[in-house]
């Protein structure tokens, strides 16, 4: 199964793995809607060992933050794959569905690059 829903503390957390697609959603959104929320205070994503996801997954993070907000619930994404995040830039929503660990990746990332290069306009063209 692609997910596990984990009960700690004060926090609902919906463990995503391997492949999350349109065959699995619905069961999922369903498993999120009937978990009882009233003694937790966060829902939060763990999907670092997603391998692929597609846009009914994207919708599926959505209805996680939506469920969450009716809640009263703090919704975060701890984590998700590089291929997880793909999925979301493509779509457009890396701002509404940000993942803490991918924000502080990005960063480094760009630090990185920028560090380690030298582009000058004036050889591009030689």
């Amino acid at each position: 199964m692609a997910y596990q829903i984990k009960l700690d503390d004060n926090q609902l957390t919906l463990v995503l793995k391997g492949t999350v697609d349109l065959s699995e959603t619905s069961e999922i959104k369903e498993a999120v809607k009937n978990e009882p929320k009233a003694e937790f205070k966060k829902l939060a994503i763990e999907g670092s060992e997603l391998d692929y996801i597609d846009s009914s997954a994207v919708a599926l993070l959505l209805f996680c933050k939506k469920i969450a907000e009716e809640n009263g619930l703090t919704f975060e994404i701890l984590s998700l794959s590089d291929s997880a995040n793909k999925v979301i830039n493509l779509a457009g929503l890396s701002g509404v569905l940000k993942s803490k660990e991918s924000k502080n990746n990005q960063n480094v990332k760009t630090e990185s690059v920028s560090d380690d290069l030298d582009i000058s306009l004036d050889n591009l063209f030689d």
